[in-house]
This record gives structure tokens, sequence and C-alpha cells, in this order.
């Protein structure tokens, strides 16, 4: 079975997630190839890196104008050259004799799902959701299967119209190294969240109760003495919140306090020359691939409530520092990291001064009950497989029940 993986480098998540994707289907022997393909570089080759930068401007310079343009997509449905579009994915199934296409950004499933509504094509279709909210531009007709984040995103698929039995939530996926060392069932018995992830009616469902997690042994103050390890990262596009606000507040927590500051600052290589040059108190980084034993090393992280940053945080069990979120899609994964106890959230950077980090890093019974949360999220969430999700899929629809495909059948002329 050939998977397609369509995706967009609109911020780095939704690449990240696709390269979580296609490691796992790689490793697993039911896959024959697994490709991904950056939507937008395979539609618009000569505008596509314009089309990336005007993207970047507006989240960088202009957040209201973004929450705008998202909140639109919960209002109205447009998709402006489908016939075009369609005859382009058409084109890409062919090249590459997909069985099954993953997308994993909002319009590639939208331009799929109205490929198969124009040609009668019954390839499987799948989205895989990289936020905890789903606005309406993830909803699709014609979509076979839906990979949620959370069990609050499932509900919010189904209170939209989506039947429950297509909805699998995986949690949002991350590559192999943030997974590796931490598939372990916490030891305590099971709590009264409820755990259910599968479909209803799926073979695969069994409803049990969420664990509470580890207990371990009575939290401390950690000693005055020792010296926290705090690492920021940006994400893609660097963080959102006031920079020179932020490094003031750092540098005073090395300078009163000791702690350690590790800066990622990936791409943004005027962001690292800036640091480096006033601020060499910090360790600071450009790009690395060495993010998940950075998080492990480390005693908070502080960063933008990205979905995939957040679970590979949730992965690697570090607490999470969120400062004043403006994203919209960040507010909601902010909230629902506020809500399950896996982060501290300042809703306004005036309310975070050195004195209440230094509090909050301090304070080792909250540090463990966090860890506590992440340890039965990582459970809930490695309850259900994607791959068997995918097989299930692929079982009982489309081209592997013995559906006929009548790919470039009808006329694009309209």
């Amino acid at each position: 079975m050939n998977i397609l993986i369509l995706t967009a480098r609109f911020g780095m998540g939704h690449v990240k997630a696709a390269e979580a994707v296609e490691e796992k289907l790689g490793a697993d022997p039911r896959f024959g190839k697994v490709e991904t393909v950056d939507f937008i570089d395979y539609l618009f080759p000569h505008i596509s890196r314009k089309i990336y930068s005007t993207f970047n401007r507006m989240v960088f310079h202009n957040t209201e104008l973004y929450n705008k343009a998202i909140d639109a997509t919960d209002n109205v449905s447009l998709l402006p050259m489908k016939a075009y579009i369609s005859w382009k994915i058409g084109s890409l199934i062919r090249q590459k004799d997909a069985d099954g296409i993953i997308a994993i950004f909002p319009c590639c499933s939208r331009y799929v799902a109205a490929y198969k509504e124009f040609t009668g094509d019954d390839i499987p279709l799948y989205t895989c959701i990289t936020d905890i909210h789903p606005h309406n531009e993830w909803i699709a007709d014609h979509t076979d299967g839906y990979f949620a984040g959370s069990m609050e995103t499932r509900q919010q698929l189904i209170e939209r119209g989506v039947s429950p039995d297509r909805i699998w939530v995986t949690g949002i996926p991350v590559r192999r190294e943030f997974t590796e060392k931490n598939h372990h069932r916490p030891s305590e018995a099971p709590g009264s969240r409820m755990a259910d992830g599968m479909p209803e009616g799926s073979a695969f469902s069994e409803a049990t109760q969420m664990p509470a997690g580890s207990a371990r042994s009575e939290a401390t103050q950690l000693p005055e003495a020792t010296s926290p390890r705090i690492l920021v990262m940006g994400g893609g596009l660097g963080l959102a919140s006031d920079q020179e606000k932020l490094d003031k507040l750092l540098s005073a927590v090395v300078g009163r306090y000791g702690a350690e500051v590790t800066v990622v600052c990936g791409s943004n290589a005027e962001r690292k020359a800036e640091l480096e040059r006033e601020h060499p108190e910090f360790r600071t980084l450009g790009f690395t691939d060495e993010v998940d034993s950075l998080m492990r090393d480390s005693d908070l992280l502080i960063t933008k409530p990205g979905g995939i940053t957040l679970f590979e945080a949730i992965e690697t069990g570090i607490p999470l520092l969120f400062i004043e979120p403006e994203l919209s899609q960040e507010v909601y994964n902010a909230r629902f990291a506020e809500r399950h106890g896996i982060a501290k959230v300042f809703w306004s950077g005036d309310e975070v001064t050195p004195e209440g980090l230094m509090s909050f890093l301090r304070d080792g019974r909250e540090m463990e009950k966090m860890e506590r949360h992440m340890a039965d999220l990582r459970w809930l969430y490695g309850r259900v497989s994607m791959t068997d999700a995918i097989d299930a899929i692929a079982r009982n629809t489309g081209r592997n029940n013995g559906g006929q495909s009548r790919i470039g059948a009808l006329s694009y002329g309209y």
C-alpha cells in the first residue's frame, strides 16, 4: 500500500508532523512507498517562495489579520482553481502510484476532497489535524478518516457533523526520537477520566479508564542552590511574544538566580546574532537536530504553544510555560495545556516577573504534578496506532476493497 503525504510549510509544524507520519508508516511492513510532497511547491513551483514569505510576514507583523483569515475559514468555503488543482492532484496520484493520501495541512484536505468529488476517484483520504481546535477548513466531504489530537478535538469534529466512526484520537504525531524513551504505562490504578480514543463501533475499540499517573515520592521545594535549566524555543517562525521583554526577563533570571538559559533560534540567523551580541550569558543555538535531548535535559520549556511542540513536550515530559499567546490556534492549544495541567500560561506578558518565574520553577510539587499529567496523556495517546487505523480504513474503503477508480474519467473543463 503506497501512501502520499501532502503538507505545506506554513510554519514548520505541518512539516514536522509529515516527517513523523512518514517515519511511522515507513517502519511498518504493511506499507510500501511512503512519500511526502509539499503541496504548495508542487502546485505553484515558481511562486511558492513568495507565498510562504508573505505568510511569514503576516504572522510576524499582523497577527490580527492572520486570526481574521483563520476565522474566515469557519464561515466560508471558497476553493479557487478547483479544476486546475484537481487535475494536478490526479497527475500526482498517478505519478506516485498512491493507494491513499494523508493530508497534513487544511487546504490539502479540501482540495483532495474536491478532486474525489470531481473525478469519482475513491482513493482513501486521511486528514491529520495538527492543532487541538479543528477549524472548519480541516473538515471536508469524502474524508475517510480523521486523526485527532485530543478527545476535545474529537468532540468538536462530532459537533460539526463528522461521524464518530471516522475519528481516531492518536495525539499529534511527533518523530521517533521524542517517543522512543517514553513507551510505558503509568503504574497507578486507573482514574476517573475516560480514555477511549478509537471510533465508536471500531474493532479496535475498548473503553477503559485513563490512569492518573505514577505515584512519586512527596514533592519538595527545589534547593536554592539548584541552577534551573530553561530551554527557550520559538518554533519555526520565532516567538510571537515581545522578544525584548522576554530577553530582559531571562537575563534577570540568569543574573539573580544563576539559571542556565538555552535559546534555540532555528533558521532565524538574525535573532541568533542579536542574542550572541547582546546576551552572551545565554547559550544560543541555531538549527539543531538535538531538540529531544535538549528537552529531556531541561527543567522548563518556554515556547509558542504550537501543536507539534506541545506534543513533543508531552512525550519528553518537560513542563511548559507560555507567555502571551496571540495566534488563534495557539490560544486554543495553550488553553488545552492549561486545562490538562501541563503548562503555566501567562496570558499577559506583564504578569511574569523573574521572581514569579523562579517561584514557579522551584515549586517541586507543581513540577511533578505536570510531569504526572504528561505521563497520563502519553499513555492515552499511545493506545491508538495511526498505522492500524489507516490499514483498517483502507481495508473497508476505496481501492483496497475492490473499489474502482475513475481518475481522469471526467472532464476538467468547467
